[in-house]
């Protein structure tokens, strides 16, 4: 970034348009899978990473289960390949 442009956000959070490096053409296509599947999910669930982005509802932040951001996050670099590796159902090497 030139000109002491810092990283700009929304609302507070940082944020960086990916647009330009991710292929979104087929994100279209998706929206009917995306829309089912969000039908069945049970309402009693956050979305898996709502502590580690900070918007849990609070009458789930004490709740005693952490979420994948967190899990994540403890990872070291091999435990990360590995499990994309599971995710992937793919030949990886570490």
């Amino acid at each position: 970034m030139s000109g002491g442009e810092g990283l700009r956000g929304l609302f507070g959070r940082p944020f960086v348009d990916l647009e330009p490096y991710v292929d979104t053409s087929r994100f279209a296509a998706l929206h009917e899978e995306i829309c089912l599947a969000l039908t069945q999910i049970p309402l009693h669930f956050t979305a898996g990473s709502h502590k580690s982005m900070g918007i849990v509802p609070p009458s789930l932040a004490g709740d005693p289960y952490a979420d994948y951001g967190h899990a994540i996050a403890k990872m070291t670099p091999p435990e990360l390949v590995s499990a994309t590796c599971r995710f992937r159902d793919a030949k990886c090497s570490i």
